[in-house]
């Protein structure tokens, strides 16, 4: 079993309103080690999609299984930041993905629009 440290709901089907009812449900996951993390999740028959852990060496990586989405990082600021976008994405019911990704973009990854 994935041990976590924490969880938090996002993406188009907790932030939109109404919400979007024919996508993958996402949720982001803190944990403390990739690692043991990959391995769970791999026994537990998630597969990858997104980035490529193993590959790039990230600091997180998401998989899926069904229709659940877990986007997996170890930085709790990284954590934080992405939960301070989704809520505020969901404060302003922001129903274009397009504008969805800037306020992750720019909360997120840091990226500067000017």
């Amino acid at each position: 079993m994935v041990k976590n440290i924490s969880t938090w709901p996002t993406g188009s089907n907790y932030i939109c309103n109404p919400p979007v009812e024919d996508t993958d449900i996402d949720t982001v996951v803190l944990v403390e080690d990739l690692s043991d993390a990959l391995q769970a999740y791999s026994a537990e028959g998630w597969t990858y999609c997104g980035k490529d852990y193993e590959a790039n060496m990230l600091d997180w990586f998401a998989v899926r299984k069904g229709k659940e989405n877990h986007i997996v990082m170890k930085d709790l600021e990284r954590f934080q930041h992405w939960i301070t976008a989704t809520e505020l994405c969901r404060a302003l019911n922001l129903l274009k993905k397009q504008d969805r990704i800037l306020v992750f973009n720019t909360i997120v990854d840091g990226n500067r629009m000017f």
